[in-house]
């Protein structure tokens, strides 16, 4: 059993794995160039309740204590998510070419590689897979409406750019090499105030695709970038961003085997605290769970997890020094909360700029960034953080690293 919740809770964390995809932010840019190519890269886990003192032993290695546990046991909601991405991408631009014959389009080609993950699970079960039961004599511990997901796919793209206004749209081919979802609709534990018996009540499905093969599942999609100025005030126009990525779905054209468990289960006659440990009651070779989850093997169209972002843009023609960027982010097929984000964008020099972020949602809570980017030349490198506490802090929350470099040619 513990094996289970072990699982349930930690998948998304120990596998290569959204968040902050446009935390260096996107700069509007209407200066004509000949090309462009664009190499990002990201690494993010992010919390609403799991310390990195706790995850950085799991990741890293190391004990777990027991004050570790209950210092992000303490800090836990009701309901607590986790997200996680590995992503990098590259993007090339060609200006000079006239795609349909059209002096204002050019084309892009793109590829990218996405490892995401996320899990939406409760308190209680936590609390059952790393301080076990005791806690919850004569107590009912409700784990329902678990949900967890795992993606990791690649992608090639091909599409137009409006050499102005730099929007642009790519149709793009989805390779998938690996998925894992599951939920649990019904799940609770309850037990007697003598800790001598629980009712085990598990009602979900869980989903994996199988075999050693790169290649478990296709399909196609879109990238969607549409910027658009309007007049804020009487002296500056302002640029707007409509960004979807990754909105499309693939065929898992490999087994993808399902496991469903619709049972409740009756312990009885023993101290609970023998349903862990060395001499637990499900240490044998047939663990009572396996004669009660059923397995199915079918092939199924799935969404990928699109990324939705409306905002503010930084200007990269704008004369003053200090300029705002905000905006709302979505990934609508994951278990994220909108996410609202404010910050400001500070020009330096024409070679260095600073900015940093407040924002609120999506797998934590409130969370400050930082960025910086350098120009050299026709280059640009930008770096970043999302969650600055973090990076810094072993009470924080999730850790956030991200790189942009951007070469006009």
């Amino acid at each position: 059993m513990r094996k289970i919740f072990k699982f349930i809770l930690v998948s998304s964390i120990f596998t290569k794995t959204l968040l902050a995809q446009q935390f260096i932010p996107i700069q509007s840019d209407s200066t004509r160039y000949s090309q462009e190519i664009i190499i990002s890269g990201i690494a993010e886990l992010s919390s609403t309740s799991l310390r990195n003192e706790f995850t950085s032993k799991i990741l890293i290695g190391g004990e777990i204590t027991d004050q570790i546990k209950q210092s992000s046991y303490s800090k836990h909601l009701l309901k607590n998510k986790v997200g996680v991405d590995i992503n990098s991408e590259i993007d090339y631009r060609n200006m000079n070419v006239n795609l349909f014959k059209n002096n204002k389009i050019g084309f892009l080609l793109k590829g990218g590689y996405y490892s995401i993950g996320s899990i939406n699970y409760s308190k209680d079960l936590f609390g059952l897979t790393f301080n076990g039961n005791s806690e919850f004599n004569g107590k009912i511990a409700q784990f329902s409406g678990t949900k967890f997901a795992f993606f990791n796919f690649q992608k090639i793209g091909f599409g137009c750019i409006n050499k102005i206004t730099k929007s642009n749209l790519s149709l793009n081919y989805y390779n998938v090499s690996n998925y894992y979802s599951g939920d649990i609709q019904k799940g609770e534990l309850s037990q007697n105030e003598e800790g001598t018996s629980a009712l085990l009540s598990l009602n979900g499905e869980a989903r994996q695709t199988t075999g050693r093969n790169f290649v478990k599942g296709f399909g196609g999609g879109i990238d969607l970038d549409y910027r658009f100025n309007l007049l804020l005030n009487k002296e500056q126009k302002s640029t707007f961003q409509f960004l979807a990525k990754n909105i499309g779905a693939v065929y898992l054209s490999k087994e993808l085997k399902v496991y469903g468990i619709d049972s409740s289960y009756m312990f009885d006659g023993f101290k609970l605290n023998q349903l862990y440990g060395n001499n637990s009651v499900l240490k044998d070779s047939v663990s009572i769970l396996d004669t009660i989850i059923q397995s199915t093997v079918e092939k199924k169209i799935v969404f990928l997890p699109g990324f939705l972002q409306f905002g503010k843009i930084v200007n990269e023609n704008f004369k003053g020094k200090w300029q705002s960027f905000y905006g709302i982010r979505l990934y609508p097929s994951l278990a994220y909360n909108p996410m609202l984000y404010l910050g400001t964008h500070f020009t330096l020099s024409p070679k260095i700029e600073f900015g940093s972020q407040l924002s609120v949602g999506g797998f934590s809570r409130v969370k400050i960034g930082f960025y910086s980017n350098f120009k050299i030349s026709k280059l640009s490198i930008g770096i970043a953080t999302q969650d600055l506490y973090g990076v810094l802090s072993k009470k924080g929350f999730g850790q956030s690293f991200l790189i942009r470099v951007r070469c006009k040619i």
